[in-house]
């Protein structure tokens, strides 16, 4: 099942596009914030969507046009019925946080 997360930030280069979850892999320093990174965000993101049996990948038509990060996992199945695993220990954190 696909999940998309489209923005309309700076973009990334189509040349750069196969590179980016690479780990500690940035653009070029006039061409991020000035914050920075380490660049091993985009890495770790693939490393556990590839654990959950899935794929991620970026698009972008460039600089100036921003991103989109499609994320697609399997779903699981449990008798005829699709089942989604959420630990309840997360399910209550969130509460908390929630509230």
């Amino acid at each position: 099942m696909p999940c998309g997360s489209p923005d309309t930030g700076k973009g990334i280069p189509r040349e750069r596009l196969e590179r980016v979850f690479d780990p500690f892999t940035q653009l070029e320093p006039r061409e991020r914030d000035a914050q920075g990174g380490l660049g091993v965000g985009l890495a770790l993101v693939r490393y556990i969507v590839e654990l959950h049996g899935g794929t991620i990948k970026a698009l972008s038509l460039g600089v100036s046009h921003g991103s989109e990060f499609v994320v697609t996992l399997p779903l699981m199945r449990s008798g005829r019925d699709a089942a989604c695993y959420w630990p309840r220990a997360w399910t209550n954190t969130l509460v908390s946080l929630a509230s």
